[in-house]
C-alpha cells in the first residue's frame, strides 16, 4: 500500500524513531535533470545528519550490507524520482512490495531486493519517491525542475519537523 498522504506517513513513522535510528540513502544521476533528486536531498539531510546519510555516489553498498546483516529495528528511507503518473513534484511513499522486481535502481541492483533484505533483517524501509518533470542530460551542472526543487524542500522540512532526538 502507498501512502498517498506523505506528510501523514512522516508525521506517523518518523517519531517512532530516534534520530539516530533513521537512514537516508539518496539515489539519482546529478546530471539528468530530475533524476538528481535523491543525490540533491541526500546532501542537504548530511549537514545535519552527516552519520545517517548516504547516496549512490558514496560506498553506499557497505553500509546497506550492515543494515541488513546486523542492524535491527531501524528506518531506512530510500530517496528517488519514480514515474507514477501524476504532476512532476508530487511525492508519493512506497513499500518495497509495490515496486517492480526489475527495476535497475542503484544502476545493477534492483531497488526492490536492498530495501527486501533490510525488512528482512528486522528494518522498516520505504522509497520516498517524486515524480519528475524531467530527466534530460544535464552534462556539467545539476538542473532540477522547480516542481521537484519545491518537492526538495518540502521533504526536508517535514523530516527535521518530525525527527526525534530522543526516545
Amino acid at each position: 500500500m502507498s501512502f498517498d498522504n506523505f506528510k501523514m506517513f512522516f508525521s506517523d513513522h518518523l517519531p517512532r524513531y530516534k534520530g539516530e535510528d533513521i537512514f537516508f540513502f539518496g539515489i539519482g544521476n546529478k546530471y539528468r535533470a530530475d533524476d538528481s533528486f535523491g543525490i540533491i536531498l541526500a546532501e542537504e539531510l548530511r549537514k545535519t545528519l552527516p552519520e545517517q546519510v548516504f547516496a549512490e555516489t558514496d560506498d553506499y553498498q557497505e553500509k546497506l550490507l550492515e543494515l541488513s546483516e546486523s542492524l535491527k529495528g531501524k528506518l531506512v528511507l530510500f530517496l528517488d524520482v519514480a514515474e507514477f503518473d501524476e504532476d512532476p513534484g508530487t511525492i508519493r511513499v512506497f513499500e518495497a512490495e509495490e515496486l517492480d522486481d526489475n527495476s535497475a535502481g542503484f544502476h545493477k541492483v534492483p531497488l526492490k531486493l536492498y530495501m527486501s533484505l533490510i525488512k528482512q533483517a528486522g528494518n522498516e524501509t520505504y522509497l520516498i519517491a517524486v515524480q519528475p518533470k524531467t530527466l534530460k542530460d544535464t552534462f556539467y551542472e545539476p538542473e532540477i525542475s522547480k516542481e521537484v526543487q519545491e518537492a526538495i524542500d518540502e521533504i526536508e522540512n517535514l523530516i527535521f519537523t518530525n525527527i526525534r532526538k530522543e526516545k
